[in-house]
């Protein structure tokens, strides 16, 4: 077998310039594969970030029936909170941070300008150990922070001819549904980044309690991980805390479905396009070791007449075919791979239109895992591709391949 694969290795290098056009074809269908799948992988942590640090947190507590209730924002699926029940999930390993809020339907006036919007309450101190990148969306102002006050996106404040420091009143149904008001300054705007954010506001959470009269009380508890992607593992720890069925535990890829649909559709994509470019790629090595077994007929046929067996002969040019992939593959990967390390470590900064102030950094990024994957698929694809030429090669009769011309 040594010797076969030694006959091989010899024949690739021979014909320098067909070999190389096939390692250039796996070169090109590998190095593309894994560029895409790392900008892939990188755009895909830079939704969650967004979604899990800017608006969810990587885990939420609600009362039971919430969630499902969710779009009429609920005030009486509430439930009581205090700094207690904060430390005990601050103390679970690899919790960042616990922090709580209020949503509410509200109506935003100024001066004779009211607009419907919806309505975010936090603490603070509390919220950006749970969304650190809450803080950082504001283009103009400042963020929220021990003061009573509110920021709004930059939408809902042209509707109502709204400017920082003023004061801006808020109507809404408290707790038992009558109306309540207030009036807060105006510290901050912001573009929200993702769709539903287009009329929204964030004020303090002691501010919205009195507005809705919910001393105490709060409608979800924010839980931030070090790890966001930990969510599925850490949700029993969290929900051991606060249990069924007084409360419900949702990982921020059960409220934000619509962001896994996307990344599912990403993957697909990525998958079908992948087999496309190594499909084009491997027709070539068909092509090639076609040209390889018609050009060494006499060559076949010497070697059969020597006692080389058909199962040789196929393994020879198999192997062939395998190198071919393999050194392709590791050039391609490579490439690759040394693209998306550069990039991950440099960043791309995808400024969204109107957010030209807040940069939204993606960092292409790949596992050691995908590349050996990357290789593996070129070698067996090249090795698969081969089958037809290396078959037809062991079925020549020595006689008629010796009188070859």
């Amino acid at each position: 077998m040594m010797d076969l694969f030694k006959i091989a290795l010899r024949n690739v290098v021979r014909n320098r310039r067909r070999t190389l056009i096939s390692m250039f074809a796996i070169f090109i269908g590998i190095g593309v594969m894994v560029g895409i799948r790392g900008f892939m992988n990188g755009l895909q942590d830079s939704l969650v970030r967004n979604v899990v640090e800017t608006r969810l947190g990587a885990l939420q507590i609600h009362h039971a029936g919430y969630v499902a209730s969710i779009e009429g924002v609920p005030l009486n699926l509430d439930m009581p909170v205090d700094e207690a029940l904060l430390a005990k999930l601050r103390a679970i390993p690899g919790v960042r941070g616990a922090a709580p809020r209020i949503a509410f339907p509200v109506m935003v006036n100024k001066n004779d300008d009211t607009v419907f919007a919806l309505g975010s309450a936090v603490d603070p101190a509390n919220e950006y150990t749970v969304c650190p990148e809450e803080a950082k969306i504001i283009t103009a102002g400042t963020a929220l922070g021990t003061e009573p006050a509110l920021v709004m996106s930059t939408q809902l404040a042209t509707a109502i001819k709204a400017k920082i420091g003023d004061s801006i009143t808020l109507l809404a149904n408290d707790h038992d549904g009558a109306l309540n008001g207030i009036e807060l300054k105006l510290v901050g705007t912001y573009v929200g980044r993702m769709p539903g954010m287009e009329k929204t506001l964030i004020m303090t959470l002691g501010a919205a309690q009195g507005l809705l009269r919910m001393e105490g009380r709060v409608t979800e508890i924010g839980i931030g991980l070090k790890n966001p992607r930990a969510a599925d593992d850490l949700a029993p720890a969290v929900a051991a805390i606060a249990p069924a069925p007084t409360f419900e535990v949702h990982t921020w890829n059960q409220l934000a479905k619509n962001i896994t649909d996307i990344m599912r559709f990403q993957n697909t994509f990525l998958g079908v396009a992948s087999f496309v470019f190594l499909l084009v790629a491997l027709t070539l090595i068909i092509n090639t070791m076609l040209m390889a077994v018609l050009e060494r007929v006499r060559e076949i046929g010497t070697m059969m007449a020597v006692g080389v067996r058909r199962r040789q002969v196929l393994s020879l040019f198999l192997m062939e075919s395998g190198l071919m992939g393999l050194f392709g593959g590791i050039a391609g990967a490579g490439a690759g791979w040394a693209l998306v390390l550069y990039m991950g470590w440099r960043g791309i900064d995808l400024a969204m239109p109107g957010m030209k102030n807040v940069r939204n950094m993606l960092y292409p990024s790949l596992p050691l895992s995908y590349i050996l994957l990357a290789v593996g698929l070129a070698t067996v694809g090249a090795i698969l591709a081969a089958i037809y030429p290396a078959w037809h090669a062991a079925r020549m009769r020595p006689v008629e391949a010796l009188q070859h011309v």
